[in-house]
């Protein structure tokens, strides 16, 4: 049936699923005059290209984002809770990703924000950061993660990129007193 498309999200040449003279049908491959992707392989970018274990790629830093504002550059921030979405959002070329605490009401079946605890932050700012390789990870402090003192607050940030692995953090209302510490 000529007209059904499908692909596969494992490696077909490791599972020998690849038809004789089939080969890779790429996107470029759609501009051709003639371009049949029938018998051929349909790559989504899941684990066809993104299983790579080392990457050329320079992670962006606080300064290349103040650079971006400064120029004037629109800066792109997507909330991420996952891996696969945080690869698909890199390798799209995203400079930001915020793991929001919105993972509560998307995610986990919260009715809203304030049940998210710090471990199920840290939980899935990891899975975040380990499919960005290039983007730059913010987590987002929950709810009286902060709030009560200072030096909770100063500890949890430093939880999101000790045990995430995040680059910066987010956090919610005039707390100049916890962001003055934290720049120090």
């Amino acid at each position: 049936m000529p007209e059904f498309w499908g692909g596969s999200a494992d490696l077909a040449e490791s599972n020998d699923t690849t038809i004789e003279g089939g080969g890779s049908f790429l996107p470029s491959d759609a501009e051709l005059p003639g371009a049949n992707p029938y018998g051929r392989i349909l790559h989504f970018g899941i684990r066809e290209h993104a299983m790579s274990a080392t990457t050329t790629t320079t992670r962006l830093t606080v300064a290349d984002i103040t650079k971006l504002y400064a120029d004037g550059t629109p800066i792109p921030t997507l909330t991420a809770y996952d891996f696969p979405t945080a690869r698909i959002l890199d390798d799209a070329g995203i400079p930001l990703l915020l793991v929001g605490d919105s993972v509560g009401r998307n995610v986990l079946g919260y009715a809203d924000e304030l049940p998210v605890t710090m471990e199920e932050m840290l939980h899935h700012t990891r899975a975040v950061a380990r499919g960005a390789r290039r983007a730059m990870v913010v987590g987002d402090l929950p709810f009286m993660s902060y709030q009560a003192s200072i030096e909770e607050g100063v500890r949890n940030a430093g939880r999101f990129l000790k045990e995430g692995g995040a680059h910066a953090v987010k956090l919610e209302g005039p707390r100049f007193d916890l962001v003055h510490r934290l720049v120090e």
